[in-house]
């Protein structure tokens, strides 16, 4: 399965399960979250924060883990990816 990326929307390609498109879906709106709590992370690498943005956008158990992770071990998983 492919992946598309295009303007905060996540495209599967040759799969309709779990795609994230315009609309207000519950997977759109967890990663939201998980974009706003990454934000609000200081001096994230280009890097390690193209690498938890890919994470995030393609695994919804990262991200139902990731908004429950203290702040202190979220900046930890950022930069440890």
């Amino acid at each position: 399965m492919e992946k598309r990326f295009t303007s905060a929307s996540v495209t599967n390609v040759g799969d309709d399960s779990g795609s994230i498109e315009g609309g207000s879906t519950p997977s759109r709106s967890l990663l939201k979250e998980c974009m706003a709590l990454l934000h609000g992370m200081e001096e994230i690498p280009a890097a390690a924060y193209t690498k938890a943005v890919n994470k995030l956008a393609s695994d919804p158990i990262i991200k139902e883990v990731f908004v429950d992770m203290p702040a202190s071990r979220m900046r930890d998983w950022v930069l440890n990816l």
